[in-house]
C-alpha cells in the first residue's frame, strides 16, 4: 500500500472514490485525457535544462520572436492566433522545429508520479502532449502493456489500453497540432481521434490531468465533444491545481466538468508542492485498490484457542467474501486449508452464540470450498442445532436446515433428511430461500430416482418469485429432463434480467451478479448447442457473442466452463486409501470404510468438489445427443466419490447416462463391499424408476439413461435377495407387455444375469411366470435376439407340470413358429423346451415339426434360429425331411476355410462349419464315410499348411489380434482332429494318417497349444513319456500350457478311460502348494477327478484338504484388489465352494478346515454364484 503524505479532504474524497469505482473495474472503466501541466512534474537530467514550458512560455517566445521587446504579453492574446501567424511568418517546418526545441523531451525523463500514474489500470490514456513521457514511464509498468498510437491510421487494429497521441508525437510523428488553423480543421482531417475520445467518454468516466481549464487545449477538446454530444455529454473529472473562483467553478460545473480543485493542498507556492499533490492523489486512487483476487489470502488459518479472535477473522471472510456463485479454484484450495484447521475443539466449550456463529461459518467454509458436509461434520452441526435450536436466528436457521438437507440427501440418509424437510415446512421460508428448498427437493426426487415427484416440484417451483439465478437453475432441470425450447425461454429470460440489474448497480467488488450471469450463459450455450444438433439451425453467431462475452466475464474469475476444465485435468481415481479407516464388519470378507478430514484424500475431495460445482451451476449432466460431462473425469469423480457417498455416485451415475461408467464403477469389487440390504435398496429404487418409464403415456420426462439403469440392475442383481429379484422378474413382465416408443439395447445382460443369479430351486418357483405368462420381448434390441428372452436361461432341471400347459396354449405357440422373426425365435424356445420335458402329445409334435421345417433358408434348415445345423438335426421333423442327410451334404458342400477379400474375421474360432462338424459328435445317427472323414483331413492339412506361419506373427497392438484369431481357430481345428478324426481313425487311410501325423510333429514349432493332441495320439506304452508331458505342463508358468495339460488329463480319462495316479498327483500338488499360473483349470480338473469318482489316494486327499485351507486365506478379497484381481479371485471361491460340494458328495464328510468355504456360499451378501455353486451341487 502506498502512503499519503498530505491529507485529502472529504469534499474531494467524494470525486476520487467515484473514479476508484470505475478505475478498478474488470475492464477499467476510466480513461484519461493528459495535458502539458503533467509534463512539468517529470525529472531534469541535467541542473541547465528548463522545465516543460507552459503555453504562456511557449507564447511569450513566440511573440518575442516576432516582435521582439515591443511585443505583446501572451496573456492577453490568443496563444494559438500567435502559433499561427508565427507559422505563417516562418513555415510550418520552423514552427515544429521551434516546439521541439522549446520542449527538451530528450533532456527530461519520467519521475516517480508519472509511473505511478501510468502503473493505474486506465481503460486509455489520451494525451495533447508532444514528449514521450508518459511512453517512457509505461516501460516500467509490469503488468500492464500500453500499446502506442500516433495516427489515426493506427487507431484501427489497436487494443486497450493504448497510449493515443492526439497531437502528434516527437521525434517525428507530426504534424504537431499548434496553430488556430491546425484546430479548426482538426475535427475533419483528424476525425477518427474525436470519435475515439467521445466513444470513451461514452463507456467510461473521464479524467483530465495537467489542464488549468483555461489552456486551449482543453476548451478545444471540450468544444468539440459538447459540439457532439451536447446535453448528453456525461460528467468530466477536471483534476489539478486550479485555484478556480466561483464563477469558474459554476461554469465548469455548467458544461457537466466537475474540478478537483487541489490549490488547498498545497502549500508549496513555488512548484514542488504541485508534484506532491499529486503524488497523494495518485496514490490514494492505488490505495483504493480492493483486490479481489487477493481475498482471503491474509488469513492463513485459524487460531484454534482463542474463539473470539476466529469468529472476528472469519466474520472478515465473510463480509469481504467477492459474491462468486462458484469459487475459484484458486481459492477453494486457500478455502480447505481453513477447514483443515478450523476449531472444531472450542465447540464443547463455546458459549451459546459463539457455538451458533461457529457451525454458521463452519457449514458456510463448505460451502465456498464446494464440499459437501462431511459426515463427522454434520454430526456436529445437527448437535449444535438441537442444543440451542430456539436461540438461532430465522435466517441462519434456514440456512442450516438446508445445508443438513442437503448434507444428508448426499449421504443417502432418508430419515434424518424427511426429519429436517419437516423442519423447514414449519419455518416460514420466504424469498430466495424458497428456491433453494425447491431446488433441494428437485435434486432430492433426482437421487432417489422419483420423476413423477420431480415434474411436480418442478411445476411448484415455477410458480414462485424466482432470482435470475434460481430460474436458471430450475430450467437446466427442465432441459435434461423434460424440454429443450422451453428451458432455452426461461434461461433467456433469466439473462436479460441480470443483465438489467448490472445496468442498475455498478460493479465494483460483488461479483454475484456476474458469476450468475456466467452460469447462465454456460448453460445456455450447453442447450442451443443440442438444439443445434436436433434441429440443424445454425447458432454460430450467438456462440460468437457467448465466447466474447465469457472472455470479459473471465476477467472477473467467473468462468464456470473454466473450473469444469480445471476439473477434467486434474482428477484422478484414487489410488491410496490415507483417509479412510479400514475397520471389520463382522460379515465375511467385508470391511466397512469411514472418511477422517483431517486426513487429506486429495482424489476423493476433488471428486466430491467436482459434483459440487456441477450442482452449484446447475449443469446438465446430459442433453439430447450432447455430452456435457468429459467421460474420463466423469468416471473417476464416480469411482471415488462411490467410495463414500454410494448414494450421491448413483444418482449422478444415472443422470450422465453412460454405460460405460456404470461398468467401470458398479464392478464386482465394488458390489463386494456393498451388503445385499444395500443392494436391494438400489435396485429397488431403479425398479420403481423403470416401472415410471414405462407406465403408458408417460410423459414426466425423457429420462434417456434408460440404458444405464438396465446395465446397472443387470449387475445388482448378482447380490439382490430373492424377493427384490422377483420385482426385477415383474418388472421385465410388465416392460415386454407394454408398447413401448423406444427400445431397449442391452436387456441380453439382465436377462442372463438375472436368471443366472437363481438356484435351480428357485427357477422352478419361477418357471411358470415366466414360461406362461411372459410375453414374447419386441421392444428390445440385441444382437441374438433370444438372449432377452428369460426362457432362453431356464435350467434344463426346471420343468413345468404337464397340468399348467394348456392345448391351447401350445396350439397357440405352434401357429406364432410361422410369424415374424422376433415372434418365431420365442415361440420356437418354449417349444423347444415342451418337446425336452416330454410334454407335447403326438399331434402337437407333429405340428412342431411341420411348422418348424415350414421355413427354412438357403441350406434347406429352419430359418432365423439361433442353432446350429448339428442341433436342428436332433429334432422333430417331417417324414419328408431328411435331416441328417442334409448336414451331410451341408458339411461336404460348404469349403472347409472360406476366403474373404474383405480382410480375416474376428470370429474367436467359432466358425459356423466347424462348429456343426464338432456338433456330429452328438448325433449318434450322424455316420462319417470314409470318403468325408479323409476329405476332412485333407482339408485340415491345406488350412494347416496355408495360416501356421500366422500362430508365429508378432502380437498386433490393436484391439483385434490376427494371431489371437488363428490360435482360436487352431484350438478349434485340434478339437475337431481329437474329437472327430480321432474318433473316427479307422477309417482315415495311411496317407491321410501321415499328414496328421506330420501336423502333431510340426505344433510345437509354433504354438504351444500342442499336448490334447499330442496325447490323443498317444499309446498306453507311452506311459513315462505322457506322465513326463503332463507334469511339465501343470508346472508351467503359461496358463494356456497348464490349461491343455488339464484338458489332456480329462481327455485321457473321459475318453481314453485312462487313469495316470502321477498326473492327479502333480494336480492335487498344484493346489496345495498354490499354483497361480491356470489355477482355474487346476481347480476344474480336480472337481471333474472327484466328481466321477475316480480314485484317490491319501495325499492326494490331504493336498486337496490343505490346498483349499489355504486358498480361503488367499483369495480373500481386500481393498488394494484391482477389479480384475477381485474377478479372478470370485471365479477361484465359486470354483473351490463347487470343488468342496463334490469332496463332501463323493468323498466324505467335509472336514471342519473346509466347511467355511460352505458357510462362505451361506453368507446372504455373498455373490448369487457363490450360492449357486453350493445349492445346485445338493
Amino acid at each position: 500500500m502506498l502512503k499519503r503524505k498530505n491529507k485529502i479532504p472529504q469534499n474531494i474524497h467524494i470525486h476520487l472514490d467515484e473514479i476508484a469505482d470505475k478505475l478498478w473495474m474488470k475492464p477499467s472503466r476510466a480513461c484519461v485525457l493528459v495535458g502539458a501541466g503533467f509534463s512539468r512534474n517529470a525529472i531534469k537530467l541535467q541542473d541547465s535544462t528548463l522545465p516543460a514550458p507552459t503555453w504562456e512560455n511557449l507564447a511569450d517566445d513566440m511573440i518575442k520572436k516576432l516582435y521582439g521587446n515591443r511585443g505583446l504579453r501572451s496573456s492577453y492574446t490568443d496563444i494559438l492566433n500567435i502559433a499561427e501567424e508565427y507559422e505563417a511568418q516562418y513555415g510550418k517546418g520552423e514552427l515544429e522545429r521551434f516546439l521541439k526545441n522549446k520542449i527538451p523531451d530528450n533532456s527530461l525523463e519520467p519521475s516517480e508520479l508519472h509511473k505511478l500514474f501510468m502503473s493505474l489500470p486506465w481503460s486509455d490514456v489520451f494525451t495533447t502532449n508532444y514528449d514521450t513521457l508518459l511512453e517512457r514511464a509505461s516501460e516500467s509498468v509490469v503488468d500492464r502493456n500500453y500499446e502506442r498510437v500516433v495516427c489515426k491510421t493506427d487507431l484501427i487494429l489497436s487494443h486497450s489500453p493504448r497510449i493515443i497521441k492526439l497531437h502528434g508525437s516527437f521525434p517525428s510523428n507530426g504534424p504537431y497540432i499548434f496553430s488556430a488553423e491546425d484546430y479548426r480543421k482538426y475535427p475533419v482531417e483528424n476525425a477518427p481521434f474525436v470519435n475515439t475520445v467521445q466513444q470513451a467518454l461514452l463507456e467510461n468516466t473521464l479524467c483530465l490531468f495537467g489542464f488549468s481549464g483555461d489552456d486551449p487545449n482543453f476548451k478545444k477538446w471540450i468544444g468539440w465533444i459538447k459540439d457532439n454530444m451536447g446535453d448528453n455529454m456525461p460528467k468530466i473529472y477536471l483534476i489539478g491545481v486550479l485555484n478556480l473562483n466561483s464563477s469558474k467553478r459554476c461554469l465548469l460545473e455548467s458544461k457537466n466538468i466537475i474540478p478537483i480543485d487541489l490549490g488547498p493542498m498545497c502549500t508549496n507556492q513555488s512548484g514542488s508542492g504541485y508534484y506532491d499533490v499529486l503524488y497523494d492523489v495518485i496514490s490514494y486512487l492505488h490505495n483504493k485498490k480492493v483486490n479481489v483476487d487477493d481475498w482471503g489470502s491474509t488469513i492463513y488459518s485459524l487460531d484454534c484457542k482463542d474463539i473470539k479472535k476466529t469468529l472476528l477473522l472469519l466474520q472478515e471472510l465473510l463480509e469481504t467474501f467477492p459474491g462468486w456463485e462458484i469459487v475459484p479454484h484458486g481459492k477453494r484450495n486457500h478455502i480447505i486449508d481453513l477447514l483443515y484447521s478450523f476449531p472444531r475443539n472450542l465447540l464443547p466449550n463455546a458459549k451459546d452464540k459463539e457455538a451458533i456463529h461457529l457451525i454458521y461459518y463452519l457449514n458456510w467454509l463448505y460451502e465456498r470450498a464446494e464440499l459437501p458436509i462431511y459426515p463427522d461434520d454434520t454430526k456436529l452441526i445437527q448437535s449444535t442445532m438441537d442444543q440451542y435450536y430456539s436461540e438461532i436466528e430465522d435466517d441462519w436457521k434456514i440456512e442450516l436446515n438446508l445445508a443438513l438437507l442437503r448434507a444428508y440427501r448426499e449421504q443417502g440418509d432418508e430419515d434424518r433428511w424427511a426429519n429436517i424437510q419437516s423442519n423447514i415446512e414449519c419455518m416460514n421460508v420466504v424469498s430466495e430461500y424458497q428456491s433453494r428448498y425447491y431446488y433441494e427437493l428437485c435434486l432430492h426426487d433426482i437421487s432417489i430416482l422419483r420423476f413423477a415427484d420431480l415434474s411436480t416440484h418442478i411445476r411448484l417451483w415455477g410458480a414462485l418469485p424466482n432470482s435470475a439465478l434460481w430460474k436458471a437453475k430450475r430450467a437446466s432441470l427442465i432441459a435434461e429432463f423434460f424440454d429443450l425450447n422451453e428451458a432455452k425461454r426461461d434461461l433467456e429470460v433469466a439473462l436479460l434480467s441480470i443483465r438489467s440489474s448490472q445496468n442498475l448497480v455498478p460493479i465494483k467488488n460483488d461479483y454475484s451478479s456476474l458469476s450468475t450471469e456466467s452460469i447462465i450463459l454456460c448453460v445456455l450455450n450447453r442447450i442451443m448447442l443440442a438444439q443445434t444438433i436436433v434441429t440443424s439451425e445454425n447458432c454460430e453467431h450467438d456462440r460468437v457473442r457467448y465466447t466474447e462475452r465469457m472472455r470479459e466475464l473471465s476477467m472477473y474469475n467467473c468462468d464456470p466452463m473454466d473450473e469444469l476444465s480445471y476439473f477434467t485435468n486434474c482428477i484422478h481415481p484414487i489410488t491410496s486409501e490415507s483417509n479412510m479407516e479400514r475397520t471389520s464388519s463382522f460379515d465375511i470378507g467385508r470391511i466397512s470404510n469411514s472418511f477422517h478430514f483431517e486426513r487429506e484424500n486429495k482424489e476423493l475431495r476433488m471428486a466430491l468438489q467436482y459434483a459440487r460445482v456441477i450442482e452449484n451451476m446447475a449443469y446438465p449432466m446430459h442433453l439430447p445427443h450432447v455430452s456435457t460431462i468429459e467421460k474420463n473425469s466423469a468416471n473417476a469423480m464416480l469411482y471415488n466419490i462411490t467410495q463414500l457417498y454410494p448414494n450421491m455416485a448413483l444418482g449422478l451415475m444415472l443422470r450422465i447416462g453412460n454405460n460405460d461408467i456404470v461398468k467401470q464403477i458398479y464392478s464386482r469389487k465394488y458390489i463386494n463391499s456393498i451388503t445385499q440390504i444395500e443392494c436391494d435398496k438400489a435396485l429397488e429404487r431403479l425398479i420403481n424408476l423403470f416401472a415410471d418409464v414405462i407406465k403408458p403415456n408417460n410423459a414426466t420426462c425423457q429420462f434417456e439413461a434408460i440404458n444405464s439403469v438396465i446395465e446397472l440392475m443387470s449387475r445388482l442383481v448378482t447380490k439382490a435377495s430373492f424377493k427384490t429379484k422377483k420385482g426385477v422378474i415383474d418388472l421385465i413382465q410388465a416392460f415386454y407387455s407394454t408398447p413401448m416408443h423406444f427400445r431397449i439395447n442391452n436387456m441380453n445382460a439382465l436377462a442372463c444375469r438375472l436368471m443366472q443369479s437363481f438356484t435351480i430351486v428357485e427357477q422352478q418357483q419361477l418357471v411358470k411366470q415366466v414360461f406362461l405368462e411372459i410375453q414374447f420381448p419386441t421392444n428390445v434390441f440385441a444382437v441374438t435376439y433370444f438372449e432377452c428372452d428369460l426362457v432362453y436361461y431356464l435350467d434344463d432341471s426346471v420343468r413345468l407340470k404337464k397340468e399348467d400347459v394348456k392345448a391351447s396354449y401350445v396350439t397357440s405357440l405352434n401357429n406364432q413358429l410361422l410369424g415374424e422373426e422376433n415372434e418365431r425365435v420365442s415361440a420356437f424356445l418354449r417349444l423347444l423346451k415342451l418337446y425336452n420335458w416330454n410334454l407335447l402329445d403326438a399331434e402337437q409334435q407333429r405340428t412342431f415339426a411341420d411348422n418348424l421345417w415350414s421355413r427354412v433358408n438357403e441350406n434347406n434348415f429352419p430359418d432365423v434360429l439361433p442353432y446350429y445345423y448339428s442341433f436342428m438335426a436332433s429334432l422333430p421333423h417331417p417324414t419328408t425331411v431328411e435331416p441328417i442327410l442334409l448336414l451331410h451334404q451341408y458339411i461336404n458342400d460348404t469349403p472347409f476355410d472360406e476366403k474373404s477379400t474383405a480382410g480375416v474375421a474376428m470370429t474367436h474360432g467359432n466358425i459356423e462349419l466347424w462348429q456343426n462338424i464338432l456338433g456330429t459328435a452328438q448325433l449318434e445317427q450322424y455316420k462319417w464315410t470314409r470318403c468325408e472323414i479323409n476329405n476332412l483331413v485333407d482339408a485340415i492339412y491345406s488350412w494347416w499348411e496355408m495360416h501356421k506361419r500366422k500362430l508365429l506373427k508378432k502380437d498386433d497392438k490393436h484391439m483385434f489380434s490376427i494371431k489371437d484369431e488363428f490360435k482360436d481357430r487352431w484350438n478349434k481345428i485340434m478339437q475337431i482332429i481329437v474329437e472327430i478324426v480321432r474318433s473316427n481313425w479307422r477309417l482315415v487311410n495311411d496317407i491321410q494318417k501321415q499328414k496328421i501325423y506330420s501336423i502333431k510333429n510340426e505344433v510345437p514349432e509354433y504354438t504351444n497349444r500342442y499336448l490334447l493332441l499330442s496325447i490323443a495320439f498317444a499309446k498306453k506304452d507311452e506311459t513315462n513319456w505322457i506322465v513326463k508331458k503332463i507334469t511339465n505342463a501343470v508346472a508351467s508358468t503359461d496358463e494356456i500350457v497348464v490349461k491343455d495339460a488339464c484338458d489332456a488329463i480329462v481327455y485321457l480319462i473321459k475318453d481314453r478311460h485312462f487313469v495316470i495316479p502321477n498326473c492327479i498327483t502333480s494336480l492335487t500338488n498344484a493346489l496345495r502348494y498354490n499354483k497361480k499360473q491356470g489355477f482355474y483349470y487346476i481347480l476344474q480338473a480336480i472337481a471333474f477327478l472327484v466328481n466321477n469318482s475316480i480314485t484317490l489316494n491319501k495325499n492326494q486327499v490331504e493336498d486337496i484338504i490343505v490346498g483349499l485351507d489355504n486358498l480361503y486365506d488367499v483369495l480373500e478379497i481386500t481393498g488394494a484388489d484391482t477389479d480384475l484381481e477381485v474377478e479372478d479371485k470370485l471365479s477361484l471361491q465359486i470354483e473351490c465352494i463347487k470343488l468342496v460340494c463334490q469332496y463332501q458328495k463323493n468323498i466324505s464328510i467335509v472336514p471342519d478346515c473346509m466347511q467355511k468355504w460352505i458357510q462362505l456360499a451361506k453368507d446372504p451378501n455373498a455373490f448369487s454364484e457363490m450360492r449357486n455353486a453350493l445349492m445346485n451341487e445338493f
